[in-house]
């Protein structure tokens, strides 16, 4: 045979041969591969199986609307589910209510670390559910009702239900941080009216004409607000119920005479005001104040003045003395050091003061301070808006505040125990 048959013929054998070998090969490696498909479905088994049952949550529910004689809710209106893990915001699932204003949302994990919170938005205005909600272990569904509000130019229901001043001395310099809560006894939503830049124009913060480095609260949006000629005027709108609207804001007064004398106008009715001075080094007089004694807080001591029934045309009038100065550093703009004069977040421990009024909110709900507005709660907010309410975890939070409150007083909890609560709690709202 010559050279060149040889070669055809291994051309033609060489397919059988090859194919001969992957018989073998593949019946070698069979049972093998049988055993890894059957492990393989036996893991895709166990993994599915809690993945179902996680997944098998429902939160339902309708928007109602809370304002007597009220349009009825049906179809198209659009709510929100969020989902939080711990303080993050994982997930956020939209879609509209039915007919009847019912909405659902099916498919959630079920998981206790998990909190769901629903948003409803009625004529532009967002409204939220009472609280953050979990799954119960075996439960699968939960209902909320949302409330929702009509809609008014009308100021006459809105009111201050809290506002906390404080006042700390840095010799020449008197540092002072308020918190306003705002909140309306009226059923419909407050709106204002349209400014010359477009915007709707709702409450008056006055701020004094004398103070410098004012500075808007920390998370505060400075495009939340439009100068006027007595001071910030809000653009959020201002929802029935209390403490639904917050504005919290830092300045400085400086001291060209001994006493400094501070009058504080405000555009509504005060229901409750508690003002807070520093010690030691600082004496405050007000003939519409009581003073209700010292408190501790975060290793500061504070004199803690009380007040109540302040109208618009009623301004308080503050009178401090500062006894002795401080030993703090000033920077040439006659700031004390590390301070900023910018509209900007407050630094330092002006942050530590604008926080402290959060808190101290909570402690006025549970009845630590005067407060003969309304025992409610805060009840729907706007979840996108800064301030007490904005944030259903921030509110939790102080509503477990006021019932520890509650519980301290009514001696259901002993002093060790109430002060490892609220030092958890308080951490927990820092963090946020």
């Amino acid at each position: 045979m010559s050279d060149r048959d040889v070669r055809y013929r291994n051309l033609i054998e060489a397919p059988v041969h090859c194919r001969c070998e992957a018989v073998q090969m593949r019946s070698g490696f069979g049972p093998w591969l049988m055993r890894l498909a059957l492990v393989a479905l036996l893991l895709a088994m166990a993994l599915t199986i809690p993945v179902r049952a996680q997944d098998a949550g429902v939160f339902e529910g309708q928007v109602v609307n809370g304002t007597e004689g009220g349009e009825e809710i049906g179809a198209g209106i659009v709510v929100n589910l969020y989902l939080f893990s711990g303080t993050a915001e994982e997930e956020v699932l939209s879609t509209e209510t039915d007919g009847a204003g019912r909405f659902r949302f099916e498919g959630l994990d079920t998981s206790a670390e998990l909190q769901y919170w629903a948003e409803a938005t009625y004529l532009d205005v967002s409204y939220g559910s009472e609280d953050l909600l979990q799954f119960a272990e075996g439960q699968t569904t939960l209902d909320v009702a949302i409330t929702v509000y009509e809609t008014t130019q009308d100021d006459s229901g809105v009111q201050l239900d809290l506002v906390h001043i404080f006042a700390e001395s840095f010799g020449e310099v008197l540092r002072v941080s308020e918190t306003h809560l705002f909140g309306s006894t009226a059923d419909r939503t407050y709106v204002g009216q349209e400014g010359a830049g477009g915007q709707s124009e709702t409450v008056l913060v006055p701020v004094p004409s004398d103070s410098v480095g004012f500075a808007l609260g920390e998370g505060i949006a400075e495009d939340r607000f439009v100068s006027g000629s007595d001071g910030l005027v809000d653009t959020d709108p201002v929802r029935p119920g209390t403490l639904m609207s917050e504005v919290r804001f830092s300045y400085h007064l400086m001291a060209g005479s001994d006493p400094i004398i501070l009058e504080r106008p405000f555009a509504y009715p005060v229901a409750s005001l508690a003002v807070l001075v520093a010690q030691p080094g600082l004496v405050l007089s007000s003939p519409q104040l009581q003073s209700m004694g010292t408190q501790m807080i975060q290793d500061r001591q504070y004199e803690v003045f009380s007040g109540q029934g302040l109208g618009p045309g009623m301004p308080l009038e503050l009178e401090f003395t500062s006894m002795a100065e401080t030993a703090v550093g000033l920077d040439a703009s006659g700031m004390p050091a590390g301070q900023t004069s910018s509209s900007g977040s407050a630094v330092g421990s002006q942050s530590v003061l604008l926080w402290l009024g959060v808190v101290l909110a909570a402690a006025a709900v549970a009845g630590v301070f005067v407060y003969t507005a309304t025992t409610g709660r805060p009840s729907a907010s706007r979840k996108a808006r800064p301030g007490l309410s904005a944030n259903p975890k921030t509110r939790r939070l102080l509503h477990q505040l006021a019932d520890l409150e509650d519980a301290l007083k009514a001696g259901e909890v002993d002093e060790a125990s109430y002060e490892r609560q609220r030092a958890e709690i308080t951490k927990e709202l820092k963090s946020l």
